[in-house]
């Protein structure tokens, strides 16, 4: 009898004398490495890391999303007893949605792929597997979990077994799931105060308010209370301590959720997808939905509204919910521009969902052929100054997300992963290992690390202090542009960090490591070759550090050259746009829209 090979599918392993497969670099980090070293294993290439392959793949997951967003809206609406129409409910449950889908999708054509390659194989077994299953409360307990070994080898496991015994494990029914509710009453308590008298402040100065503003990032009171002036808006803060919520998950509930059951008519993706919506879609959606909307009601939120804008409507925040039903009865939403990765690779889900829910857009400087696009402004440097001189002769490494999974099949992600390797999985931490080992400068040179390091089970630092036993590291808690004035260079091990961008446009000397260029749209694509040629961008270590050695005691005399000051002014004019008029450029906007609507009325 032939032994059958185990795929080993995350980093949650443990040491096997037999030869395994691994699903990818991911499994083989630089934790788990005595364990990985002492094995004989195969690691699985996978095309859909092509970019490519990756697009294709996402069409099939738009395809997908909106099938299923459709027959979720029809399901919630008898659900919960209103008529919420489609565009509502994606403002509401949509990001979640795509990514719920997308990774998916990801996963289970990964294991098909496997399949047609090795005839003669099993994935490695669950010994709890009663106590793991896909439940969460809210978009950002999704996208945590699905940042964690053990969320991703259940959803491996189910796929797996669904594909080739063609059917469901029963050990995880929904009667079976327990999320508690975690609401804190004491919280709630003092919330509710606070809102009370909140309310009173906004019904008896706000009430001839034209439009909500919210989370806009200008970073400075004055230069807000200066839009609302232009907007002739009594100046109001929506976003107050906001709260997400911890609903009971109810699975007698969830199991009556006909309207996304499978069919014979469905491929096994779809299958597989609707089959899990029951046990994964967020409590805040299901059981919650109801209490978060009567708490709508009762907030300093105004009851009805005209216009809303703002650059930040992805978490499960009130607001979320107020702005969905706000414009399912009417309202008009306005989006801006949320960071620096949009427009930038060829893949533009984040963009396309939010012109989506939106009647018009602002960008931070870029146009294309779309009517509800407007230049705009970069919002969140809209208050800063460009920066001097410095000459600290110190550097600062910006290290970036060491996530091993993601949250939604996103191309810059792909390209890190197609590009990395066992033990660094990453492309950018290879980057980041080889860019400190052997450098003559590595004494002036202060790391820090990614916000989220902290989320995933895999974080750099331990990794770096391993190997760097002297390596100093910025730990100020202030935003990242706060404190640049203390390096004569920013380093990013990630291009289309925000900050980057952010950096060029108050003209602070940076550089990039970089992704390979065919994953990139063609309005970027066009800098390319201008940046690497000025030294800006780095495909490898040795390169950076080469610019690095050579102009370190005079980074301003390299960054300041006409030629690379030129291609500088020409990018960020159009991808990170500010100028002394930024203000009353996007109130001039926000006043046209609502002139050309009302003219259209």
């Amino acid at each position: 009898m032939i032994t059958k090979r185990k795929l080993i599918t995350t980093a949650d392993f443990s040491y096997s004398k037999d030869p395994v497969i691994f699903l990818g670099n991911w499994c083989l980090n630089f934790n788990n490495k005595k364990i990985w070293s002492k094995m004989k294993f195969e690691i699985f290439n996978s095309k859909l890391f092509d970019i490519d392959e990756n697009l294709a793949l996402n069409k099939k997951t738009d395809v997908l999303y909106e099938k299923v967003l459709e027959d979720l809206k029809n399901e919630l609406n008898k659900l919960h007893k209103i008529n919420w129409s489609k565009r509502a409910w994606r403002i509401l449950l949509g990001t979640w949605l795509y990514r719920y889908i997308s990774i998916l999708n990801l996963k289970v054509e990964q294991i098909k792929e496997v399949l047609s390659k090795y005839k003669n194989i099993e994935i490695e077994n669950i010994d709890d597997l009663k106590n793991i299953n896909l439940a969460c409360y809210n978009q950002d307990d999704f996208c945590n979990k699905s940042l964690l070994h053990k969320y991703n080898r259940y959803t491996n496991f189910v796929i797996f077994n669904f594909i080739t015994n063609g059917k469901f494990e029963k050990s995880n029914s929904l009667s079976r799931i327990f999320l508690g509710d975690i609401n804190k009453k004491d919280k709630l308590f003092f919330s509710n105060i606070r809102n009370f008298f909140l309310k009173l402040f906004e019904r008896a100065f706000c009430f001839k308010n034209d439009f909500v503003i919210y989370k806009i990032y200008f970073g400075n009171f004055f230069l807000s209370l200066k839009l609302f002036f232009l907007l002739k808006q009594f100046p109001f803060k929506y976003n107050l301590k906001e709260e997400q919520f911890y609903y009971k998950f109810d699975g007698k509930i969830r199991e009556n959720l006909n309207g996304i059951k499978i069919s014979n008519t469905q491929n096994i993706n779809e299958k597989i997808i609707r089959h899990l919506i029951p046990e994964a879609i967020p409590t805040a959606y299901i059981e919650g939905f109801k209490k978060i909307i009567e708490k709508t009601n009762k907030s300093y939120l105004p009851k009805k509204n005209k216009y809303i804008y703002t650059c930040n409507l992805s978490a499960d925040y009130l607001f979320k919910f107020w702005t969905a039903n706000q414009v399912n009865n009417g309202s008009k939403l306005i989006c801006g521009q949320h960071g620096g990765n949009y427009n930038f690779t060829k893949d533009q889900f984040k963009l396309k969902h939010e012109l989506d829910i939106s009647e018009k857009y602002l960008t931070w400087g870029w146009k294309r052929d779309n009517q509800k696009l407007v230049p705009g402004y970069c919002s969140s440097i809209i208050s800063k100054k460009k920066y001097i001189k410095s000459n600290t002769g110190n550097f600062l490494l910006v290290l970036a997300p060491n996530y091993n999974y993601f949250f939604y099949n996103k191309a810059s992600f792909f390209n890190e992963i197609k590009n990395g390797e066992k033990e660094f999985v990453l492309s950018s931490n290879k980057f980041t290992y080889e860019f400190l080992k052997n450098n003559d400068s590595i004494d002036r040179i202060k790391v820090r690390t990614h916000p989220n390091d902290f989320r995933t089970e895999t974080p750099l630092k331990p990794f770096l202090d391993k190997n760097f036993k002297n390596l100093v590291y910025d730990n100020n808690k202030k935003k990242l542009l706060d404190t640049v004035n203390k390096y004569d260079l920013i380093i990013f091990t990630y291009m289309e960090a925000t900050s980057f961008l952010q950096c060029m446009a108050l003209n602070k000397p940076c550089i990039a490591f970089t992704l390979d260029k065919e994953i990139l749209d063609e309005d970027n694509l066009q800098y390319w070759e201008k940046f690497y040629e000025a030294g800006i961008f780095h495909s490898n270590a040795e390169s950076a550090k080469i610019i690095i050695n050579k102009n370190k005691s005079k980074i301003y005399d390299w960054w300041n050259q006409n030629s690379i000051q030129e291609i500088i002014k020409d990018y960020v004019k159009k991808h990170a746009f500010k100028d002394g008029t930024s203000i009353s450029r996007v109130a001039k906007c926000l006043n046209n829209f609502k002139k050309d609507y009302e003219v259209g009325l």
